[in-house]
């Protein structure tokens, strides 16, 4: 008896699909880590510290991931493709109000609000790159998603702290605002319907933790790893600019 893995789209279809959910991975985490890169500009154009700018990284982070359980649970019958496309607008909204914003207080609010849409990606994206394609896949597809975290380290949020040195940070979120609109734009065509699997009630969200000890000591491990990571990585530029002396590598010792 031979049986077939079907799959009711396209290879090239699927694929294609699997590139989008990439880009949008992309942009996502550039946009979460673009203030990296600009804090300096942003904090001088603002009239605010560099540690008073930090807080577009750290409440976009907060929002990601205290608010996500709510919001997956309450979203969890919304067409996944539907879903995205409504991320995805957000995130360009929000680049944009960043872009015009004439005070820190609404860029930090944009920024809280684009934090929410970020957290709900994660929770979704890579498992929407593994429904496109035949579950022999799924595993090649995931590996191909989670590539724009790395691509968004090693060349967006360069490329971000590049465009701000030829124009000025406002003309950087400006044109993230446009490649979130053009990623968006490639999720109502490329995407196929995807029906929501997710039908966990926000109550069941919240009891796992309750319920296994393993799982909070993970929680607790991941929560000062990320709050260790970030808050270096976050203010590494005006740390650079102030003590460049610290970097420089000793090629004779």
């Amino acid at each position: 008896m031979v049986t077939t893995d079907a799959h009711p789209y396209s290879t090239r279809r699927s694929w294609l699909g699997v590139a989008v959910i990439t880009a949008s991975l992309f942009t996502f985490v550039t946009t979460e880590l673009m203030p990296v890169g600009l804090l300096t500009p942003v904090s001088a154009n603002l009239g605010v510290s560099a540690g008073v700018a930090g807080l577009m990284v750290t409440l976009y982070g907060i929002s990601a991931g205290l608010g996500v359980p709510f919001i997956v649970a309450w979203t969890r019958r919304i067409n996944r493709r539907v879903l995205l496309s409504v991320l995805l607008a957000i995130l360009a909204l929000g680049n944009l109000l960043t872009a015009v914003s004439p005070n820190f207080a609404l860029i930090l609010t944009t920024r809280l609000v684009m934090g929410f849409a970020n957290g709900v990606f994660w929770a979704i994206g890579v498992s929407m790159a593994m429904r496109l394609v035949p579950g022999r896949l799924a595993p090649r597809a995931s590996a191909i998603a989670l590539s724009g975290i790395s691509i968004a380290a090693v060349v967006g949020i360069p490329l971000g702290t590049f465009l701000e040195s030829l124009t000025n940070w406002r003309a950087t979120f400006l044109i993230w605002a446009g490649l979130s609109l053009l990623v968006f734009l490639a999720v109502t065509v490329v995407i196929p319907s995807l029906p929501s699997e997710n039908v966990v009630p926000v109550r069941e969200v919240f009891r796992l933790p309750l319920q296994h000890a393993q799982l909070r000591r993970v929680m607790v491990a991941v929560t000062l790893y990320v709050l260790g990571h970030f808050g270096a990585y976050t203010f590494i530029r005006p740390f650079a600019e102030e003590r460049p002396q610290a970097l420089r590598v000793d090629r004779n010792g």
